[in-house]
């Protein structure tokens, strides 16, 4: 009986059915007819016994399937030439979805790494179909071969575009107890090329690389796919778009639980959402693509081994997460919770952060792929608890010198103590940070180190384990521009502080308007050549200082009052041109001294003093007097010091 071109539709009895797909074993053992091409025609048809749906072959018949090629049935050692066996077409439903037990596999097989890699064989001869893996239970997965991709082995070859995994609730992949070793190297469940296309998957279920069953693996803990993943892609151009959903885990692996990576050209598009990836080496990372989405996205640490960032994604064009929570539940990772380095434009809208490193990295490659290009950021709407860095939200080594303008609106961070949540760093030439309703409560002090303007609306640094915030000079005539407004400075340890430490010529200007803080102790410290000409100071509390001037600071222009019997004997860095307004509302005369030379530290260093004509002023109840700072060139008998205006 020959066969010529039969449809598939009629074979199934289901019009529907447009494709078929791959399976095993094509003769029982014993059995004396084989058919020709066994490689190629393997990956299509299953010898099953005749049942209804099937056809019969016998030795001498072609058989032309559809998209496959003509066939011809051999005999191999038969005795009897009639005997036929029936050769069972499977075919995919409408949607495309196969089944994992439809090619051998199951939770109550040792491996299901060859029959997901028959599975992959067929999804590659029809063009692309999906892969279920649905019953509740464990699937084990032991090594199959080589890593194609790079180093290590892997269990599963995902050769094939338009390819899709489902995972459903209640089932889970899991490497098998013993497959990693430092013989081995790495272990990737899931492999394949990146310039793969349409590979998406549906994880409602769990993905592991069972770390904890690795004992013969001493690597440890690494970056960058290095100790094995749960899913690898690697290569050196993204074929096209990478999905990754459901509300399932990936993880329990060495490095990343996904990698999805091209090293040498951009393209292409990830998402990923909802899915939860936990106790890992390092994050999701995801590499070199013009696009990236996530919302939401869960990165777990439980049991304090994440060698690097929460989420890394690099080299990318432009990136947007929505509602992404970054946690650990003990020790500190080493890395930024939000990693973009290399990256062209990044929206964050919605973040949580417990108990990380630090916050964001913003660095930029010196070479390779997007090289020199460094991210422009903005970031909404975030809640950060427990950061551990001591250089605060931005990584100090990568953001150091990001020039492009990084926004944070709506930011609240609490409980890092040991943290200094800002470090304004950069030049004048730089894009300012800007800072929108940001508010730190139990840090460390802010830091204003460099002449980049910075923007800051509303929130603040209350109740700092150390200063509230702090300007320091870098060198001679140096300059800090800032435009603060509508701050809480209250509850911090030490007050504010300027330190310019031998610096001259040093310059605060812009805005600082409605800033609050307990006290002024220690504002400013240092030199006496702070210039506050072109700053605009309003509105700022303390406005009034009771007792002796030892911590005045002429920068909040006070209006100052005495207890009785109080003596003002000295001004810490009063500023060039800036008015300094006295009031006596203690009830009695109020002295204002000529002479610091009852002050016990460096005496010299408070200079200037009132009235240097060698008496002291006297200030009556009720009286108020303005004085104004006159360096040497200035002051009538060439003596820097407070001279009164009024």
């Amino acid at each position: 009986m020959a066969i010529t071109s039969f449809p598939i539709e009629t074979i199934s009895g289901d019009g529907l059915i447009a494709q078929i797909t791959a399976a095993r074993d094509l003769a029982l053992a014993g059995s004396p007819y084989r058919l020709a091409s066994f490689a190629e025609l393997a990956t299509r048809l299953v010898y099953s016994g005749a049942t209804a749906g099937q056809i019969t072959v016998t030795a001498g018949d072609v058989i032309d399937v559809i998209g496959c090629g003509a066939y011809t049935v051999a005999a191999s050692g038969a005795t009897d030439a009639d005997l036929s066996y029936a050769v069972k077409l499977y075919a995919l439903p409408d949607k495309g979805t196969l089944s994992i037990e439809q090619f051998g596999g199951g939770t109550a097989v040792a491996d299901n790494s060859p029959p997901a890699n028959l599975a992959m064989a067929a999804i590659e001869r029809v063009g692309g179909a999906a892969l279920v893996f649905s019953a509740p239970g464990t699937y084990d997965f032991g090594v199959s071969k080589n890593n194609p991709y790079g180093a290590g082995k892997c269990c599963v070859d995902m050769t094939s575009d338009k390819t899709t995994v489902i995972v459903g609730p209640g089932a889970t992949l899991k490497l098998s107890d013993g497959a990693q070793t430092d013989a081995t190297g790495p272990v990737y469940l899931f492999a394949g090329d990146v310039a793969r296309s349409g590979i998406r998957f549906e994880v409602d279920g769990t993905i592991s690389n069972n770390k904890n069953g690795q004992p013969g693996w001493t690597g440890g803990y690494s970056q960058a796919g290095a100790g094995g993943c749960c899913v690898l892609f690697k290569g050196s151009t993204p074929g096209g778009r990478y999905e990754f959903v459901g509300t399932g885990t990936i993880g329990d692996c060495f490095s990343n639980p996904i990698d999805i990576s091209a090293a040498i050209a951009r393209g292409g598009s990830v998402h990923f959402g909802q899915i939860t990836y936990t106790n890992c080496g390092e994050g999701p990372e995801i590499a070199g693509f013009d696009q990236v989405t996530g919302t939401p996205c869960y990165v777990l640490d439980e049991d304090f081994q994440m060698a690097g960032d929460g989420i890394e994604i690099a080299r990318c064009g432009d990136v947007v997460l929505e509602n992404i929570r970054v946690e650990c539940r003990q020790g500190s990772p080493k890395g930024s919770a939000l990693e973009f380095y290399g990256c062209e434009t990044v929206t964050v809208q919605g973040y949580t952060v417990l108990n990380w490193w630090d916050l964001i990295g913003l660095g930029a490659p010196s070479g390779g792929m997007n090289a020199f290009v460094f991210p422009k950021p903005v970031l909404m709407n975030g809640r950060v608890i427990g950061l551990q860095s001591s250089t605060g939200i931005v990584d100090g080594y990568q953001g150091l010198t990001n020039p492009n303008r990084i926004v944070f609106d709506g930011l609240h961070m609490s409980d890092s103590p040991n943290t200094i949540p800002l470090y304004v760093t950069g030049d004048s030439t730089a894009e300012p940070i800007e800072f929108y309703n940001v508010k730190f409560d139990n840090c460390k002090k802010v830091i204003v180190l460099s002449d980049r303007h910075h923007i800051w609306h509303g929130g603040g640094n209350a109740n700092s384990s150390d200063v509230a915030f702090e300007f320091q000079a870098q060198k001679d005539d140096d300059a800090r521009s800032i435009d603060w407004r509508n701050l809480d400075f209250t509850g911090s340890v030490s007050g504010a502080r300027i330190n310019s430490l031998t610096r001259t010529g040093f310059k605060i200007k812009g805005v600082i308007t409605n800033c609050h803080m307990d006290t002024l102790a220690q504002w400013p410290n240092g030199d006496s050549d702070v210039d506050y000409s072109e700053l605009i100071s309003d509105g700022n509390k303390p406005d009034v200082y009771v007792g002796t001037s030892t911590d005045i600071g002429a920068f909040m222009r006070c209006q100052i009052r005495s207890a009785p019997g109080g003596f003002v004997n000295e001004v810490r860095n009063p500023s060039a041109g800036m008015v300094l307004q006295i009031m006596n509302q203690s009830g009695s005369a109020m002295t204002l001294a000529h002479d610091n030379s009852s002050v016990a530290d460096a005496p010299l260093r408070y200079a200037p003093l009132f009235n240097l004509s060698g008496v002291n002023d006297v200030l009556a109840t009720g009286h108020s007097r303005s004085y104004r700072f006159l360096n040497a060139s200035e002051a009538p008998d060439g003596a820097a010091g407070m001279y009164e205006i009024g």
